[in-house]
């Protein structure tokens, strides 16, 4: 127990969950910013018609990386949502990095009628 706390505490283990730049972190949202409700996708459907609908409910925030980063996981649940926790602090730099990656995941998932 004490070799994971002073492991921690030296950084040698690290949480995940942040897969941005620390940096973005820092950014703001605008004056007024009410977060939006999101339909949530839990690893079944379409993922990029997730992504439209999100992106068109962040339509207030959509032109920072950084503000679609930190809402993203907002909209995820179920195994969507373990995927994003799980991705390495830092090892994605853009949303439409974020996206590619989301959309390669969970596209075999959809169901086809």
């Amino acid at each position: 127990m004490r070799e994971a706390l002073e492991k921690s505490k030296s950084g040698a283990l690290s949480l995940k969950g942040r897969p941005y730049p620390e940096e973005f972190d820092a950014v703001q949202y605008p004056k007024g910013f009410v977060p939006p409700l999101f339909k949530t996708f839990d690893g079944t459907g379409n993922p990029r018609q997730h992504i439209a609908h999100f992106r068109a409910s962040c339509c207030n925030a959509s032109g920072s990386d950084a503000l679609l980063f930190r809402q993203f996981v907002s909209s995820l649940s179920g195994i969507a949502f373990d995927w994003y926790a799980d991705l390495p602090n830092g090892s994605v730099m853009t949303f439409t990095e974020l996206e590619s990656l989301f959309v390669k995941r969970f596209v075999g998932a959809q169901h086809h009628i």
